[in-house]
């Protein structure tokens, strides 16, 4: 790392506990405290001062939060490369209004067809993997 290294860093920011899969091999607690939206200003004012300039929002599946939108704007707002860690599920209906805050998206797939991701996952994996393609599909045909 550079002199004071925090320009590298890339912090993961728990934004919901929520998930819409029970995955079995999933450790994640499914509830938790759940921050409103003025402690992400705050925070991410905080990140900001020390030289943070990546953040991850993160959960649970950060998308069930109805105003995951407004904290990706606000951290775009303050200069943040925003990435999205999601299982995919609610990415292609939330995604016109996300994709302009948002630099990057890490979507878990965890097989190679929906009968074997619902195997590996559980009740809901074959339709997730179903989601996970029918969002590149569309993310596909978008003019670049």
């Amino acid at each position: 790392m550079k002199e004071n290294g925090f320009n590298e860093l890339v912090i993961d920011t728990l934004v919901t506990w929520r998930c819409n899969l029970r995955c079995e091999k999933c450790c994640v607690p499914k509830d938790g405290y759940e921050a409103q939206l003025e402690k992400f200003v705050e925070l991410f004012d905080k990140l900001r001062e020390v030289g943070i300039k990546r953040i991850v929002l993160t959960g649970g599946d950060p998308l069930v939060r109805e105003d995951i939108v407004d904290i990706a704007r606000l951290a775009k707002e303050r200069g943040f490369e925003v990435y999205v860690s999601t299982n995919g599920l609610l990415l292609r209906e939330r995604w016109e209004k996300l994709a302009p805050y948002v630099s990057w998206i890490s979507i878990s797939l965890d097989c190679s067809t929906s009968e074997s991701n619902e195997a590996m996952t559980g009740k809901g994996g074959a339709l997730q993997f179903r989601k996970i393609l029918e969002f590149l599909q569309y993310y596909a045909s978008l003019d670049k």
